[in-house]
């Protein structure tokens, strides 16, 4: 069974750098300008400080199976609005990826 961690802001760091590697390695970006942005503050404290607000709280989580981790997401759940998901991203970490029967 696959169970979800919700990673709180206090451990954010440790995702950032499994986040950037994900980017850089399936080739979502590859330039270095996005490279700038996407492990630079502006980005991180918009997440960061949507992560801390009351009203639509952006998470982060990791997928956990067998005490590993499998992958992560970031998403936000709008209900101040009609209660949509926006999935900022999703992964399975390359050793897990197409290992289900």
């Amino acid at each position: 069974m696959i169970r979800i961690e919700e990673i709180p802001v206090e451990r954010i760091d440790e995702f950032w750098n499994i986040h950037l590697q994900y980017l850089i390695n399936d080739k979502i970006i590859d330039d270095e300008e996005d490279v700038e942005y996407f492990s630079g503050k502006e980005y991180r404290n918009i997440i960061k400080a949507h992560m801390n607000r009351e009203t639509d709280k952006h998470h982060m989580v990791y997928f956990i199976e067998d005490n590993q981790r499998i992958g992560a997401a970031q998403y936000t759940t709008y209900q101040s609005e009609d209660g949509k998901c926006f999935i900022l991203d999703f992964r399975v970490f390359p050793t897990y990826r197409g290992n289900r029967a």
